[in-house]
């Protein structure tokens, strides 16, 4: 079951000894596979629709850090990476071992760590699911998703963030994007023409190793669906300000827009 409510870590630790509760989530844990090429993700929200940052140059491990970092902030970097199975139920671990050590309310803040690494744990499963990677010429585009709302009857809004990582030895800009957005049965419902201006409103140049990422969002008339398309990506041959020796249509793999089976199954 997906644990939401940190009140309840509250009510079971007086009723229950941490280590019942501890035995509870490491059995759930081990139910809990993580699939091939998981990775940490941060959840793209409709407030942030429009927003955008460069990031300086940064090796995926160390970018990965500070996504735990943000989401995970009490747990020291070293416990959970490189991610695996088993550093996560040392996670899980570390909070239990941390509230051993406690007491009062703060030995009910650190039961609510162990209780918030195991629903971290289930929406990162999500957001795996609603990701995807694709590397075209070195230009890195990864993609995530995540259902926003319903507007009052109608459509179903999602959030995506995309980031387009420079894998090359020289600047690129994007220039223009496009998209095709499908419903579940693979039927396309919405579309951006290939080279429609910009990403967000800019044109940014990447510098080598950095990348630059932005968050935005689409409506579909019904709960699942996907988008997938193509970034215009120009070569800087010579570095910023000089013309362009090289385009490449960067590909952008389909990823997944899925609602939650509490949302889709009431439609």
């Amino acid at each position: 079951a997906r644990i939401t409510d940190c009140s309840i870590s509250r009510n079971l630790s007086s009723t229950c000894s941490s280590m019942t509760v501890a035995i509870w989530l490491y059995r759930s844990l081990r139910k809990i596979q993580l699939p091939a090429g998981f990775q940490l993700n941060l959840l793209p929200r409709v407030e942030e629709w429009g927003s955008y940052e460069s990031q300086a140059a940064c090796s995926h491990p160390d970018h990965q850090v500070k996504i735990q970092e943000k989401i995970m902030p009490w747990l020291p970097v070293q416990e959970i990476y490189p991610l695996t199975q088993e550093t996560y139920r040392k996670a899980v671990r570390t909070a239990f071992d941390l509230h051993r050590a406690a007491t009062g309310s703060d030995a009910a803040d650190r039961l609510d760590q162990g209780f918030d690494a195991l629903r971290l744990l289930f929406d990162q499963l999500y957001l795996h699911k609603c990701s995807s990677a694709c590397e075209t010429d070195g230009v890195l585009i990864q993609c995530t998703s995540a259902y926003c709302n319903r507007i009052s009857h109608g459509p179903f809004r999602f959030s995506y963030q995309v980031r387009v990582t420079n894998n090359r030895d020289k600047p690129i800009q994007v220039l223009g994007r496009g998209w095709s957005i499908k419903n579940a049965a693979g039927v396309e419902t919405d579309s951006v023409d290939f080279g429609s201006n910009g990403v967000v409103g800019q044109t940014p140049i990447i510098p080598p190793g950095a990348s630059f990422q932005y968050t935005s969002g689409s409506h579909l008339p019904a709960p699942r669906g996907s988008q997938e398309g193509r970034f215009k990506v120009a070569v800087l041959g010579n570095g910023r300000g000089k013309a362009a020796t090289m385009m490449i249509s960067a590909n952008i793999e389909r990823f997944q827009f899925l609602a939650p089976p509490s949302v889709a199954g009431h439609t």
